[in-house]
This record gives structure tokens, sequence and C-alpha cells, in this order.
């Protein structure tokens, strides 16, 4: 009998953290949770349905000033060999081509995560930035959910490679995912025709418009508390 309500209670649990799951790639219930009342995160967008989410901040972006943004990102795959890079990108057009996109992937040397600034010029692999503009805060792979939280400012200087994230400009969010051949960058490989997508939207629209004239990387430090954490699954993922 002991066992079998050790069992009861294990299948409820999987079945709240599941709801739970789902509830967390929802913009209203995920702003509203008590994690993140009274945090910075004011943008949201699901970019599909139970699969792909991203919440963000900025700041200054109605003061005239270059400020900084923060974007937590999040993607559910359940096949631990898709979880091996997350990519997320703004376009013009919602192509790939001339895309700026940012790839989080394992480190050169295997272990820890990284986030490469790279550009697209057509449909293959993304050629890294000369100028690297974008800062990896923080990453997570836990219960089939891959998390990353990073930083850039608003305009870079590398106007060649980079989109500038302004305030009444329509840009679409581009978003993918998939295997590795290996460690680094150049490990990478194809996302396939399903593991991605996009959806156009202006970010800063989604913002207050006044802002509140801190450095987003130092209120970020404070912050950088992943979507899965809320979840309460402390486990990590076999890569």
């Amino acid at each position: 009998m002991k066992s079998l309500a050790v069992l009861f209670f294990a299948s409820l649990l999987s079945v709240q953290l599941q709801v739970v799951l789902c509830q967390s790639f929802d913009c209203k219930q995920l702003l509203k949770t008590a994690k993140y009342r009274n945090k910075s995160f004011t943008g949201c967008q699901v970019l599909a349905a139970r699969k792909a989410i991203a919440i963000w901040y900025a700041t200054d972006a109605a003061n005239g000033k270059n400020g900084d943004i923060v974007i937590r990102f999040s993607i559910r795959e359940t096949d631990p060999q898709l979880r091996g890079w997350m990519g997320l990108g703004f376009s013009d057009m919602g192509a790939m081509t001339g895309s700026d996109i940012i790839i989080i992937h394992k480190k050169e040397t295997g272990t820890g995560y990284t986030a490469t600034d790279a550009y697209a010029i057509g449909f293959q692999t993304p050629i890294a930035d000369k100028s690297q503009d974008v800062v990896l805060l923080d990453y997570k792979n836990q219960r089939n959910v891959m998390t990353a939280t990073f930083t850039r400012k608003l305009k870079t200087c590398d106007a060649d490679e980079d989109h500038e994230i302004q305030r009444g400009l329509g840009q679409f969010m581009i978003w993918a995912h998939g295997q590795v051949a290996g460690p680094g960058f150049s490990g990478i490989m194809y996302h396939g025709t399903t593991n991605r997508g996009y959806l156009q939207r202006q970010m800063l629209d989604l913002l207050p418009k006044k802002g509140k004239g801190t450095s987003a990387v130092a209120a970020a430090a404070a912050e950088v508390e992943i979507a899965a954490d809320s979840l309460q699954q402390p486990q990590q993922q076999p890569q």
C-alpha cells in the first residue's frame, strides 16, 4: 500500500508539473507569476504555442538614449538531440536571409554555454559577427526546456550585421533550435523544416513609455532567474 501511495503522489506531482509547464508558456500567466511580480520584465510574446516564448525589458528606450535590452527565451523540446543549440533573431521580412541572430551553444571547450552574435546571408549556417555585441547572462536545460537570458544594446555599433531594436519599427522575431555535431559555434547543425518559426512584433511598443534610466545589465545581474526554475524541476537533463 505504501508503494502504491508513493506512485500515486509521484503521478499527481508529475501532472501538476505539466500543468505549470503549460502555464509558464502563457504570457499572462508568466508575467503574473510570483517569481516575476515586481520584476522588470514587461514585454512577452508566445512564439509558438507550448513550444517557444520570449520575455524582455529595455531601459531608456523612450528617452532618446541607447539603452540595453534583456531577453529571456525558452524553447520546449522532448528530444534531447534537438536541444543542442537554440537561436533567437530579428528579421525585417521574416526570412532567414539578412537576419540578425543570437545563437546559444556549448563553448569550444565542451563545458558551459555561450552566445554567438551572428547574421545570415542566405539559407545556410549563419556567420559570426566580427563584433560580438551579445552577453549571455544565464542558460539552463531542465525538464525538456532550454532557457537563455542574454543582453545587448538596442543599437549596437555594428550596423552592417546587427538590427536596431527601436520603437515603432516592425520586425519579425525568428527562432530555431537543433542538433550539434560538436562543441562550439561551428558544431551547430541545420534546424530542419519544423524546429523553427517566426512572428512579427514591435518589441518596444510592448514596453512602458518611460525608461527606468538604469542599466539593464546591472538590473539583470540580480534577475537571472530562468523560466524553467519556476517549474521547480531542478534536475539537469543529460546533454
